[in-house]
Formats: C-alpha cells, sequence, structure tokens
C-alpha cells in the first residue's frame, strides 16, 4: 500500500467528520433557534396568531376568539412576570427592543377578540 493510497483513505475519513461535525452545528443551531427564538415568540404572539386564525374562518366560532383572549392576557401576566420576554430578551439581544412592542400588538389583538366575541353573542341572541 503505498503513500497516496494511505493518504486518500486518511483525507477521506477527514472529510467525512468534517461533514458530521457540520451537519452537528447546523442541528445545533436549529434546535437553539426553536427553543430560544420561536417558541418565545410564538407564546408571546398567540394573541395575534389565534385572532388571525379567528378571522380567517368563515364560521366564526367562539374558541380562536377566546384563545386570543387568554393570549392577551398571558402576555401581559409575562410581561410583567418575565417568563418567555426574559428569555427572549436575554437569548435573542437584538429582539429585546421588539418586546413592549409585542407586548401593545397583543393587548390590541385581544381586545378586538374581545369586540367580536360580543359580537357573535349578540348575533346568537337575535
Amino acid at each position: 500500500m503505498g503513500f497516496g493510497a494511505i493518504f486518500r483513505k486518511w483525507a477521506g475519513g477527514w472529510i467525512f467528520i468534517g461533514i458530521v461535525i457540520v451537519i452537528l452545528y447546523i442541528a445545533v443551531a436549529i434546535i437553539w433557534l426553536a427553543l430560544a427564538m420561536a417558541i418565545p415568540l410564538i407564546m408571546i404572539d398567540v394573541a395575534v396568531i389565534a385572532l388571525i386564525v379567528g378571522l380567517i374562518r368563515k364560521d366564526r366560532s367562539r374558541f380562536p376568539f377566546t384563545l386570543s383572549v387568554a393570549g392577551a392576557v398571558l402576555v401581559v401576566a409575562d410581561y410583567k412576570q418575565r417568563w418567555f420576554t426574559k428569555a427572549l430578551a436575554t437569548n435573542v439581544s437584538f429582539l429585546a427592543w421588539l418586546v413592549p412592542v409585542l407586548l401593545s400588538v397583543n393587548i390590541l389583538a385581544g381586545l378586538i377578540s374581545v369586540y367580536f366575541l360580543i359580537r357573535i353573542s349578540m348575533n346568537k341572541r337575535n
């Protein structure tokens, strides 16, 4: 076995190890993004997401609007207790300025959902 064959075998093993390391780095980055950024953003924005779902649906059921009101209450409690907002501000510091904006948008979404809940209740009475 010559030096060239040994080098090719050795280099091929290192290439495989390099590919595995790159794949692991990408997997860790995706998991970090999911845990540090996506999940807190979804939990903070649940009021807006539920309001959009409620407005898109044709039958206008109460569930999405009720979920939106609950999400608005959750985001106010979260802002006071610093659960997801603290995790978002510490793990993803470039989004820290966005937390008060998200609070305002979610409170507005909760209020709009209350309007639609009252409107649905009044329409069912008539």
